[in-house]
């Protein structure tokens, strides 16, 4: 994958490793298994996917994210978004 530590640097490296470019469980499931990141931040998906986790193991359909309404100062966005 682009922009992938080598698995020796990680390997090497005391501390832990961080990828924020999936909004997909699949991918994300797959860097860490090929051991290319610690953990995956998924920030937009879970703005506008409260439930991610249950969409995510139900493999239901995820809102699209308005990136309109980020950090707009009141609740659109963050709080209208639908729940399965």
């Amino acid at each position: 994958m682009r922009g992938s530590p080598a698995p020796s640097t990680r390997r090497a490296s005391v501390s832990s490793t961080a990828r924020g470019l999936s909004t997909d469980a699949a991918i994300a499931q797959a860097l860490l298994d090929n051991d290319q990141a610690d953990l995956v931040a998924v920030g937009r998906a879970f703005i506008a996917n409260p439930d991610l986790v249950q969409r995510w193991q139900t493999q239901a359909p995820l809102n699209q994210p308005d990136v309109n309404t980020f950090y707009g100062g009141d609740h659109r966005g963050y709080t209208d978004y639908p729940s399965m």
